[in-house]
């Protein structure tokens, strides 16, 4: 998580525009008047800007996506090792809803499905692996 935060924060001050020029002196000013400066137009000034915030929020939106891609490719391979060191796993997970969730979770050899949802947790039944076997027996045949 540091290292997506760094990676951000110097995409943005690359990509923040700096002010490299000197501040407008009484020398820069007659320079720009011997060889002929004119005032850009206030229509070219707007555009180039225009295109400037469009450029920057298209960056912003690509690098938050990508981001998002890799912190739930991240959380998603910190799970499966969690379930691998852990004595209770997260064998299944079935979204029925926007708000509701069943899992099926080993511990200690038993096998548990819950129900979550705003209301809370729920222990729905206790399966069992013959039970499994049995279900997908009836639907094959």
């Amino acid at each position: 998580m540091k290292n997506i935060f760094l990676a951000l924060l110097t995409t943005f001050i690359l990509i923040t525009p700096l002010s490299a020029q000197s501040p407008i002196t009484e020398e820069r000013t007659q320079e720009a008047l011997q060889k002929g400066y004119e005032e850009p137009q206030e229509d070219d000034l707007f555009y180039s800007e225009l295109m400037n915030v469009v450029f920057i929020l298209a960056l912003i939106l690509f690098i938050m996506i990508v981001a998002a891609y890799y912190l739930r490719k991240f959380m998603q391979s910190r799970v499966e090792q969690i379930n691998v060191t852990s004595s209770i796993k997260v064998l299944e997970q079935r979204n029925l809803s926007a708000k509701s969730v069943l899992y099926i979770v080993e511990a200690e050899g038993k096998r548990v499905l819950v129900g979550e949802s705003v209301a809370g947790v729920v222990g729905l039944a206790e399966l069992s692996a013959k039970s499994f076997h049995d279900i997908y027996e009836k639907q094959d045949s």
